[in-house]
């Protein structure tokens, strides 16, 4: 079997990519989770994860192996100072994610080269990537992903970017394209449990952070609740101080 590591997030982009290997022969999936405890979402993102898992498992689609999530917490990779650095020189020009400095930090740490799934696009990380990096098409058989080729890659796509694998699939697809491929493929189920937000009120999508922005403008607003957006203004001021209190008394 061929082994493939991937960052899963719960969002739609990932899981797109988790569903499509799982729905073909030969592949062992090694899903990581990055987790980030200064993120409110990140207990609806391991449950959901945890779903997921269970349904992609018992679904009559699924050919290949699903391992099980290995949670890795941000507080215990420490960043590459190198690395940090070219962070920070992409941050300021392409709005890059810290996300990107933990990877890059832990894949080099661990030397493992793992898969990112991101979708067609100029924004972020894939802004980042076609601008600072000359790609190269890595293949064996049905798997066929981008990495980044050293030749013609800046110094700073290669320290953020060069243990990555892009996976062609995905790269080449819209979020509402994602959403009727995952629903092609068998695991509907499996795409109304993806996840965005990453300030849940009550367990809702609030409506208002910049994934949620994102969702409505990728014309996916009919994700979002109504009482996520109406909760959202009383609640979030109390939910946000007692996270603050919470972290202090750590």
């Amino acid at each position: 079997m061929y082994q493939v590591n991937v960052f899963w997030t719960s969002g739609l982009d990932s899981t797109c990519r988790i569903v499509e290997l799982a729905s073909m022969e030969g592949y062992d999936i090694q899903p990581y989770y990055l987790l980030d405890e200064k993120r409110r979402s990140h207990k609806v993102e391991l449950a959901h994860l945890a779903r997921m898992t269970d349904l992609i498992r018992t679904n009559s689609a699924t050919k290949s192996r699903l391992r099980d999530i290995i949670v890795v917490n941000l507080k215990d990779v420490p960043v590459d100072p190198a690395i940090h650095e070219s962070w920070k020189v992409a941050k300021s020009k392409y709005s890059l994610g810290s996300q990107y400095s933990w990877i890059a930090s832990f894949l080099k740490q661990r030397n493992l080269v793992a898969e990112i799934s991101l979708e067609k696009g100029e924004y972020g990380a894939t802004l980042a990537i076609n601008s600072e990096c000359s790609k190269r098409i890595e293949e064996e058989g049905s798997y066929r992903v981008y990495r980044i080729d050293p030749k013609g890659s800046s110094q700073v796509g290669m320290d953020l970017f060069s243990n990555l694998a892009m996976p062609l699939s995905i790269w080449n697809m819209i979020k509402q394209e994602e959403g009727m491929y995952i629903k092609e493929l068998g695991y509907g189920d499996v795409f109304d449990l993806t996840w965005f937000c990453h300030k849940p009120i009550l367990g809702l999508p609030c409506g208002h952070c910049h994934p949620c922005k994102s969702v409505i403008k990728e014309g996916m607003g009919w994700r979002i609740p109504i009482w996520g957006s109406i909760l959202y203004w009383p609640l979030n001021p109390i939910i946000c101080l007692v996270d603050s209190l919470r972290r202090r008394l750590k």
